[in-house]
């Protein structure tokens, strides 16, 4: 263990790994206490130990009511938040601004993650269970819808979109748009570097 340093100083975007602590020993006075005492304190434990030969950098924080540590990625296995697309930003007025916030409040919600399904999980399952019964997970007219999506919908423009949510409000929303408002769409890059990449993480 090396030092202690405030929670909101580690980007979550270096959690990698989370292991689940247990005491060591029969007393779990000094667990309880390291587990007190870094939550009073708002801090994560950095530290350092090796996992299949290589040396790892972590974090010991509190999860609940258990100490975890959670394995950090190394600075250089971060890719660089570095995005062609950014490059000139485009620039938007205040009423957009205002729109987009209220259409942010008439979504906001606590996060409860047991409302939400993993639906390929879900489908697996349904195959197996429909495999082991000797038929078909999926009919043939099913397959056949499944194989006419490509899976390209057409995303409705974002100020489209806040403009009617607006109006569902019983407000006005405004019809100008700059010159230069092009689609809103975006695409994803990985944050971590590839395994090939220079300075990259190798994966065992």
């Amino acid at each position: 263990m090396t030092e202690f340093v405030p929670a909101d100083q580690v980007d979550p975007v270096a959690f990698d790994n989370a292991y689940f602590l247990e005491p060591a020993s029969r007393s779990n006075r000094a667990y309880v206490l390291m587990r007190e005492a870094l939550e009073s304190t708002d801090r994560l434990a950095i530290c350092t130990f090796t996992l299949r030969n290589r040396t790892r950098l972590c974090a010991m924080r509190v999860y609940k009511d258990i100490l975890m540590l959670q394995t950090l990625l190394w600075p250089d296995e971060i890719r660089p938040a570095i995005l062609d697309g950014l490059d000139k930003e485009a620039k938007v007025r205040p009423q957009e601004v205002k729109m987009a916030a209220s259409l942010i409040e008439t979504m906001a919600a606590d996060f409860e993650p047991e409302k939400y399904e993993d639906d390929y999980q879900m489908q697996l399952k349904e195959l197996i269970e429909a495999k082991v019964a000797g038929g078909e997970a999926f009919t043939v007219e099913e397959r056949e819808e499944a194989s006419d999506d490509d899976g390209d919908d057409e995303v409705a423009d974002l100020l489209a979109a806040l403009r009617a949510s607006v109006k569902d409000r019983g407000g006005e929303a405004d019809d100008e748009s700059d010159d230069d408002d092009e689609d809103s769409g975006s695409t994803k890059k990985p944050a971590k570097n590839p395994p090939d990449a220079p300075g990259g993480p190798l994966r065992s």
